[in-house]
Order: structure tokens, then C-alpha cells, then sequence
């Protein structure tokens, strides 16, 4: 089995998006009164009550801020090519981003960001053709600002017929005169459903293709006979043979070919965190439980520490380093980063660092800035709004937490957020429903 999470209109986009954020502030802070604590909208509020009477109303106000288009912080709300669209991935390099968007008819696209271009920020650069047949977003990668690659979970078997799967998409810019971006796709068939596919890189010749249990790498150019536009280019490098219960791989993240981080976890809820590290040497298990899976919970698995949960979001800091946020089902664990270092004469440590209870929040992504300085996206306990914290030294004592406001005509943001990503704290991006925050200042 795997985990069930499908959809194919803009509305249910929003509703998992809200559903996830919100089954997990309810497996960590039921029955707990939470502290009065910044919102993020400078005003103190008891988080947790749905945010306002008037949201509706909150975001009128949010959206109509022009001028100001920037929060204090510098979170600069750009324009979007269509008034509903659902970010739900995002990739800065260079001067440049691509996004990963739905629209209200669950149509999904390709979307780049550049300032300099004469027809606006955001411009489409697919003519549809992600949507092949019955497809769900995943998330894109690109090595350099001419190359992007796109996974999609293909549901077809919904309508009738064909095979579930993980589809890898590439796309290339037009060369002048040209105009259109050419785009080639190729798919792994998976047994059932599986609508966690990833794909990550170090360089356009060295691509990671999650999807179907199954950790797939390909170092061969993308095209052509035996090139990454064939399937028999990825090699099966790594599959969980221990798996008791539902298994999923979900997260890819490095500092280099020699230093690669993956994620997964057992149980359909995502129980027992798996985390895998690979190297010159090949692939190290590092973090693992063992899964029971008629009582959905997570025992020790002899020489492995044990994370109840599973990881959402994930970065490498460096050379055997790592960080992810985490879903959890043990409560004493909700809200944390956790740090995944190597322990001196072997073995591996593991550091867990939160919010809580100062901030009563879902922590929903990340960005690291070093080791110290992280970008953390957070949501509401009920789901309802997305915001922005920033954490410094966090792993000692002397760490501290603050939003970093996105308020904007003195509204804060009413939508929900999927994802933060930066290459400099002068280049981040949180994005979400309608919603496409930029910094571009310290």
C-alpha cells in the first residue's frame, strides 16, 4: 500500500494542503491550551482559533495592498499570470525561479520568474504538456536556467484503464528565434498508486528520480539512445528489502554526488522515518524503526536511532550533514527540526531543536542558511494560513525564533503555504494558494 493522497481540481489542492496541516497540529497539541504568541501579523492573538472572524475579508485587504507590495521584512508579494493558481513547488537559481502550478480546473503547469523578460514576472513555459492523462503534482529540479525537470504522479488507472506511475518530465529553453521550451517525458511504472515521485541532481548528468519505493540514478545526458529519456537509463540503485507494512520514499536533498540525503518512512500514516545516506562508498542506512504494522506504532531497530514520524521537508547543510521538519506522531517530538550529524569514532547523532511552546505552529518546510541560520515555514494549528520564521542557533540554548512578518496593508497572509526555498537570505521564496512571497533583501 501506499499512501492515498490524490486529487485532481484546484479545490482539493487546497484541501489537502489544509487536511495535512491540520491532522498534524491535531496529533500534537489536542488538549493543550496554547500560549498567546505573534501570529505574524504583529498583533498577539491565540493561535489556533481559525485566525479571524473575517478572513475572508483579511485576505480582500491582503490582496488590494498595492502599494505596499513588500512586508517590512522585505516578503514582496509578486504577480501572478492567473488570479487562482496553486503554488506547489518552487526552484530559484540564478536570477531566475521555476514553479510548479494548478490551476482551478487541476490543470498543471510549468511557470518561470524573471524580472527582466518585457511580458511580466511569471510566464507559462508549457503548452500542457504536463498533462498527460490523469497526472498529480510532485515537485521540479533544475540544474542551470535552461534545464528543468518535473515529476508527476500518473493516476490514470482512476479513469479507466493504463498504470499508476512516477512521470519524469524535462524541459528545455528555446534557442532564438525559437520560442517555445521543447519538453520530453518518460515514466516508471509502479504496481499501485504512488504519489510521492521527487526528482533532485547535482548537475544535469547526475539525476535522482524517486518513485515507486525505488531510489532511481541515471548519470547519462537526457535524450537519445540509453540517455535519461529512456527508462532503462536510471539504474535501480537502492529499494527497502525490510519493509514490514506500507513503505514510501519521499525526500532527496545533497551537497554533492558524494554526499546524498534521501527520506522515507513506514506505516500508510508515515509511523517510522527512514533516513538514507549515500556516499563514494554507496548507500548507509542512518535512522530507522521497526514498523508494527497492526498497531501503527515505531520500535527500536537494534544499532539505528529511532524518529517517530516522517520527515517533509529536507536539506543537506554541508558534508554528512542534515536537517529535516517532521511530521510525528509522538508528542513530545511536534514542531522539531531535527539534525543529523556524524558522532566522533562512528555511529551518528541526531538533535532535535523547536519552536514550541513559545510558537504554537505546524512546521511545514525549511531552508538552511549554514548550520545555524534556518527559514522556517510554518502554518496555523488549524491549517487556515501559511508564515515565515526565522530560527538562529537554534541547536544551543541561545537560540532564538522570530516571524518574519508578511504582512501587507496591514493584513497578514490568509492562505495556506507549501514551500520555502532560497539560494541567499537575499533570494528566498515562500509559495503557496495564490500566494508567491519574494525576499530579495537580508
Amino acid at each position: 500500500m501506499k499512501a492515498q493522497l490524490v486529487r485532481f481540481s484546484f479545490a482539493t489542492v487546497a484541501a489537502f494542503a489544509l487536511a495535512g496541516a491540520a491532522a498534524c497540529a491535531a496529533s500534537g497539541d489536542e488538549g493543550k491550551d496554547p500560549p498567546a504568541s505573534d501570529n505574524g501579523d504583529g498583533s498577539s492573538t491565540i493561535q489556533g482559533d481559525g485566525g479571524s472572524a473575517s478572513e475572508a475579508a483579511t485576505d480582500a485587504h491582503f490582496e488590494a495592498a498595492s502599494p505596499p507590495r513588500c512586508s517590512e521584512a522585505g516578503w514582496c508579494l509578486t504577480d501572478l499570470p492567473d488570479s487562482q493558481l496553486q503554488f506547489n513547488d518552487i526552484w530559484p537559481i540564478g536570477n531566475r525561479a521555476f514553479a510548479l502550478v494548478s490551476d482551478e480546473s487541476g490543470s498543471n503547469r510549468a511557470v518561470e520568474f524573471d524580472n527582466a523578460t518585457p511580458d511580466g514576472p511569471w510566464r507559462y513555459i508549457d503548452e500542457g504538456d504536463l498533462n498527460a492523462g490523469r497526472t498529480f503534482p510532485m515537485n521540479l529540479w533544475a540544474p542551470n536556467e535552461n534545464e528543468l525537470y518535473v515529476t508527476m504522479a500518473d493516476v490514470t488507472p482512476f479513469g479507466g484503464g493504463g498504470t499508476f506511475g512516477t512521470l519524469l518530465f524535462r524541459g528545455v529553453r528555446p534557442v532564438p528565434p525559437a520560442k517555445d521550451w521543447t519538453w520530453t517525458s518518460l515514466k516508471f511504472d509502479c504496481e499501485q498508486l504512488d504519489a510521492t515521485g521527487r526528482v533532485w541532481g547535482t548537475s544535469p548528468n547526475d539525476i535522482y528520480v524517486l518513485g515507486c519505493g525505488v531510489v532511481r540514478h541515471s548519470t547519462a545526458p537526457f535524450g537519445g539512445d540509453g540517455g535519461a529519456g529512456d527508462p532503462a537509463s536510471f539504474t535501480a540503485e537502492w529499494t527497502e528489502d525490510t519493509a514490514a507494512g506500507p513503505f514510501v520514499i519521499n525526500a532527496i536533498s545533497g551537497s554533492g554526488p558524494d554526499d546524498v540525503w534521501i527520506s522515507g518512512y513506514h506505516g500508510l500514516w508515515g509511523s517510522c522515518a527512514l533516513v538514507i545516506h549515500k556516499t563514494a562508498s554507496g548507500y548507509e542506512r542512518v535512522v530507522d524503526g521497526l514498523f508494527d504494522e497492526a498497531s501503527n506504532t515505531c520500535a527500536d531497530r537494534p544499532g539505528y536511532p529511532r524518529i517517530d514520524g516522517s520527515f517533509v521537508d529536507i536539506q543537506a547543510l554541508g558534508t554528512n550533514r542534515f536537517v529535516g521538519v517532521q511530521n510525528t506522531t509522538d508528542t513530545s517530538q511536534i514542531n522539531e527540526m531535527t539534525r543529523i550529524e556524524p558522532r566522533a569514532g562512528g555511529g551518528w547523532d541526531v538533535a532535535y531543536a523547536s519552536p514550541y511552546p513559545d510558537y504554537v505552529t505546524t512546521l511545514k518546510g525549511v531552508w538552511a542558511n549554514g548550520e545555524s541560520d534556518f527559514w522556517l515555514l510554518v502554518s496555523r494549528v488549524n491549517g487556515s494560513s501559511g508564515a515565515v520564521m526565522h530560527g538562529t542557533q537554534v541547536w544551543s540554548d541561545a537560540g532564538t525564533y522570530e516571524y518574519s512578518t508578511l504582512v501587507l496593508n496591514g493584513a497578514p497572509n490568509a492562505q495556506p503555504l507549501n514551500r520555502i526555498r532560497g539560494t541567499s537570505p537575499s533570494n528566498l521564496w515562500a509559495v503557496g494558494l495564490n500566494r508567491a512571497f519574494h525576499k530579495s533583501t537580508p
